[in-house]
């Protein structure tokens, strides 16, 4: 991603495209998407993924897990503040 997406979601319809962050060729899974932007994109993938720091890619996890179990138990009937708008201040 970019450096001003890193810590936000895109999520999308179409198949998730595991690999393609490191230009690998992998099956393609599922008919929507969720991906997590932990890093910039572009030069020395490899080397990149490999110094993003676990802490983003954990607490991230955590939002999504905390956003879809709240998705999940209230249904869309109410419109709460989700996880992910409490961590990236931005309101939908």
């Amino acid at each position: 991603g970019r450096t001003k997406s890193v810590g936000y979601f895109k999520i999308g319809k179409g198949p998730l495209k595991p690999g393609a962050g490191v230009q690998k060729s992998l099956p393609e899974v599922g008919h929507v998407h969720i991906n997590g932007i932990v890093n910039v994109s572009g030069f020395m993938e490899y080397f990149v993924l490999q110094n993003t720091r676990l802490n983003l890619v954990m607490s991230m996890a955590n939002v999504l897990a905390d956003g879809l179990s709240h998705l999940e138990k209230t249904g869309s009937q109410r419109r709460h503040v989700s996880p992910i708008e409490r961590m990236t201040g931005r309101m939908s």
